[in-house]
């Protein structure tokens, strides 16, 4: 009896162990039980519940069990994008392109990051060195619209063909319109003010477009 009474207790002693080094570890670290994978969809599931700040924390803590994960980290300077943590975005992106240099999302992502930071130089030569030919439409239209937030109109109109008769969406037709008006070309301005009339019914719009050609 002497001894059931003493496997009882370490039992016990045991039991309240476990369960304060869980309450410690919750505490330290919630959702410890989780795999990054898990973590990860948490994380997508608060971002799209727009609780940015809470899902940047759990990507920290997938980062954290996974550091060599270049996707997580990109997922994670996006959210930091959209919470307007440019720096913190930036050296996300920056570590991502260590793991993954190849990583177009990470170099758009530490573009955007640059440009909002003011270093418009530093963000049209990170696009840069994007490969045109490894990037698809709407890859392509976000670094045309990153040149035009560095200011750079004649590097966002380089791309000829993507406005001239790949983007089909008006709204983005008439971004190349005012590009164009922006940098001076007014032969393409026109071009793009009668695609942007071709696209679209909307009274505002059509009446911008008519106006900038007029212009043009």
């Amino acid at each position: 009896m002497a001894r059931v009474r003493v496997l009882r207790s370490r039992t016990i002693l045991v039991a309240i162990w476990l369960a304060a080094a869980v309450q410690f570890l919750w505490w330290k670290q919630p959702g410890f039980w989780r795999s990054p994978s898990l973590k990860y969809e948490q994380a997508r599931m608060l971002a799209s519940e727009h609780r940015n700040a809470e899902a940047i924390a759990e990507m920290e803590r997938a980062i954290a069990e996974d550091p060599k994960n270049a996707g997580y980290t990109t997922f994670k300077g996006y959210l930091e994008l959209t919470e307007q943590r440019y720096a913190a975005a930036e050296s996300s992106f920056g570590r991502a392109l260590t793991l993954s240099g190849e990583d177009v999302e990470a170099r758009l992502g530490l573009a955007e990051a640059v440009v909002q930071q003011n270093r418009t130089e530093e963000g049209v030569r990170a696009l840069g060195a994007l490969d045109g030919r490894s990037l698809d439409v709407d890859q392509r239209v976000r670094r045309r619209v990153l040149h035009a937030l560095a200011h750079d109109y004649t590097g966002a109109l380089a791309d000829r063909g993507l406005l001239e008769a790949e983007v089909t969406d008006w709204f983005r037709l008439r971004e190349g319109l005012r590009w164009a008006m922006a940098a001076g070309e007014w032969d393409r301005a026109v071009v793009l003010a009668d695609r942007v009339l071709g696209a679209t019914d909307s009274p505002g719009a059509r009446r911008d477009a008519l106006g900038e050609k007029a212009v043009a």
